[in-house]
């Protein structure tokens, strides 16, 4: 299997499975968290190795308990083809980006087609990486917009701080103001890649 080739959707499901188990700890990230994480590091300002992002994935505790070597490989294997995925996309052809998301099955009543606060959460955790190389972009009027939607929709109480000094069109329906800034995310990653391209080649 080649190393650059996309995680199928049943692949998807199969890496989602392993950490939802009890073979990686309680504290592990969902599918959803794993791809904005990922993507944050792909974007981000310097390169950040797997020797580094990979504990954070498992989580807290001794790490993943996989029953042989071919699991643990298996799994890496997935994770390190989701992570060329994302890298290979923006690269070549962003337009074919977009967040590993699942359907908000939990609380269809709530009128969302899906919940993006665990991809959100993901990002974040992912620039926590190089928090000291972010915040200097963080700190400008340009860095502060490209966040927006992405802070807005990790939370409904990030959505609410977002949106409370917007004027008239903070009386948007959230429903609607939601699926509107789901849509810019992919967007939003595009400008953050284009931005860090020329300094992303340095290992800190």
């Amino acid at each position: 299997m080649k190393q650059d080739e996309p995680l199928s959707e049943s692949e998807l499901n199969e890496l989602e499975e392993v950490l939802n188990s009890d073979v990686v700890p309680s504290s592990r990230m969902n599918i959803s968290t794993l791809h904005g994480f990922l993507t944050a590091i792909v974007v981000g300002p310097s390169v950040v190795l797997p020797s580094e992002w990979l504990p954070v994935v498992w989580g807290e505790g001794k790490g993943p308990k996989f029953q042989s070597l071919q699991e643990a490989q298996r799994v890496l294997d997935l994770i390190m083809r989701l992570n060329n995925d994302i890298a290979g996309k923006l690269a070549s052809t962003p337009e074919e980006f977009t967040p590993v998301v699942y359907r908000n099955e939990e609380s269809p009543e709530s009128g969302e087609d899906m919940d993006l606060a665990d991809w959100c959460g993901g990002f974040l955790e992912g620039m926590r990486m190089r928090t000291g190389e972010w915040e200097p972009l963080m700190a400008t009027e340009e860095g502060a917009t490209t966040m927006a939607p992405i802070m807005a929709l990790t939370s409904d109480e990030a959505f609410q701080e977002v949106f409370e000094h917007r004027g008239p069109g903070a009386e948007r329906d959230p429903r609607e103001s939601k699926r509107f800034l789901a849509a810019l995310i992919p967007l939003c990653v595009k400008d953050f890649y284009d931005y860090w391209r020329p300094t992303r080649g340095k290992i800190t």
